[in-house]
């Protein structure tokens, strides 16, 4: 599953990649986007990004959201919570990063990721629903 995602965000920086070069060089949006589902001011606010800060401007800086956590991940981390009793959100927050190369905020772990299973509280603590 984790291989699947590393090809998925490869194949989504070459196509980024290719689709900056495009419009770089006077490709429309809309034929340079092609197959991407990108918004036409996406695309112009990558290329900027681009031509303002390099190559960083492909490292995808979200911090995660719960919805877009894949359920590999939601088991993982109910497995992990519930081997650790009461871990705080920031050794989850590690856990997260080493296991599979995610950082999600203490902010996000501090709501309730589990859909209902629990809730982690900044201090430690653990409530169970």
């Amino acid at each position: 599953m984790e291989e699947q995602e590393a090809r998925d965000k490869e194949h989504d920086q070459a196509a980024k990649t290719h689709l900056v070069m495009l419009m770089q060089v006077g490709y429309p949006w809309h034929k340079a986007a092609a197959g991407l589902h990108m918004s036409r001011l996406t695309a112009y606010r990558l290329v900027q990004a681009v031509q303002t800060r390099g190559e960083v401007a492909f490292q995808d800086r979200r911090h995660g959201h719960p919805t877009k956590l894949r359920e590999a991940v939601l088991q993982w981390l109910l497995a992990f919570c519930c081997a650790n009793q009461e871990p705080q959100s920031h050794e989850v927050q590690v856990a997260l990063q080493e296991q599979f190369g995610i950082h999600v905020s203490i902010g996000h772990l501090n709501l309730d990721l589990l859909n209902g299973y629990f809730i982690f509280l900044g201090d430690g603590s653990e409530l169970s629903e």
